[in-house]
């Protein structure tokens, strides 16, 4: 009856689902290329998901967005947040992604809060190396930019907090 979450197994990645209390939802990550039709649609096949209110790639690693433009291309999407055109990669997994997302796809922001209604919200806390209410972190360059670049997301609902960090590093 309140806020219900999914994290699904597609091998190296991330995928996770969220469904709120009023039945929105938000999809972060859909594992590599293949997982997005192999484990993310059947399982929203399965609880009569058509349609997710956010879907949100934390960061552009192929173990993460790679299925992300299969989910793109088979249920209706709100919103598409990512952390924006800084520092974005040349690879194929990102140029699919990127053309199924093009029409829905906006920059996350510090602090912006994604209503998952009921009460449930997820908070953006980081991104490209920004900490809300903390310092800019230097990752231009350094190894494991794009991991450290990551969209980190707070699911808040009542007493429970749940952390979503991508592959953000230390």
């Amino acid at each position: 009856k309140g806020l219900t979450v999914w994290f699904l197994d597609v091998g190296q990645g991330d995928s996770t689902l969220v469904r709120g209390p009023t039945g929105k939802t938000l999809l972060m990550d859909g594992g590599k290329n293949g997982e997005g039709t192999r484990v993310v649609l059947p399982l929203l096949k399965s609880l009569g998901i058509r349609h997710l209110d956010y879907l949100v790639s934390s960061h552009f690693h192929p173990d993460h967005l790679g299925g992300l433009d299969e989910v793109l291309a088979k249920v209706s999407v709100g919103q598409v947040w990512d952390r924006g055109t800084w520092m974005v990669p040349t690879y194929p997994d990102y140029k699919r992604y990127r053309a199924a997302s093009a029409k829905l796809r906006k920059a996350v922001t510090l602090g912006q809060k994604l209503d998952l209604g009921g009460g449930a919200l997820a908070r953006v806390l980081a991104a490209n190396g920004k900490v809300l209410g903390g310092k800019t972190v230097t990752i231009k360059g350094r190894y494991q930019a794009e991991n450290a670049a990551s969209i980190v997301l707070k699911v808040e609902y009542g007493d429970f907090d749940l952390f979503l960090g991508g592959d953000l590093t230390g």
